[in-house]
């Protein structure tokens, strides 16, 4: 756990409600610490899982550079790191999951290129996760949001071809069509649109 970093956008969420003139409504201002909640929901505390948070934006240079400026060597003590850059090229282990999806076919491959740069590069170093995908990549239309998505294809051919050079990765993907069941009778997520989960791994050779 010592050697484990937890990084998202930010570690809490603000929630504001303002009172309405002549309502009973009160205003309340809160904001919801998620990792601190994860310490009660799972009784631990900062001493029985002292697994680090590092708030910060994936595409900030300040939190982590696209490309490899750090000398491989031994991995630095995760505790005394103050950004993602600092972990360049020693880290064995990156789970993203419900993340790529979130951004543009441009964002999504700046997004791969900065975590590429963090991955150790000897044999058996895995990044490796899970997020929505279409049979053909484009964009698609959602009930909110247009998002695109890439092929089981597609995303492989960006990882090893475009992020990394012929041969050095190995990609692995599942592609499934998520169903939920209403009353026992299947019906598809998404707003009544087909909607495919992809789970992937990229492996260093």
């Amino acid at each position: 756990m010592s050697q484990t970093i937890a990084t998202d956008l930010e570690v809490g969420m603000t929630l504001t409600c303002r009172r309405a003139r002549h309502t009973r409504f009160t205003f309340w201002h809160y904001i919801a610490e998620f990792w601190d909640l994860g310490h009660t929901l799972f009784r631990t505390t900062p001493e029985t899982y002292p697994v680090k948070f590092l708030a910060g934006d994936v595409f900030d240079d300040a939190h982590l550079l696209p490309t490899t400026s750090r000398p491989f060597g031994p991995p630095l003590p995760v505790g005394s790191v103050d950004s993602l850059t600092e972990l360049q090229g020693c880290v064995s282990v990156i789970y993203a999951s419900s993340f790529f999806h979130l951004f543009s076919e441009e964002k999504q491959f700046e997004a791969c290129k900065r975590l590429a740069a963090l991955l150790d590069p000897r044999p058996g170093s895995i990044i490796f996760g899970s997020h929505g995908a279409t049979p053909v990549k484009g964009q698609r239309p959602e009930v909110f949001t247009k998002t695109f998505c890439h092929s089981p294809e597609s995303w492989t051919q960006m990882w090893e071809e475009q992020i990394f050079e012929k041969g050095q990765v190995k990609v692995s993907t599942a592609f499934k069509e998520l169903e939920t069941s209403v009353e026992g009778k299947a019906v598809l997520i998404g707003g009544g649109t087909n909607f495919y989960w992809l789970s992937w791994s990229v492996e260093r050779l």
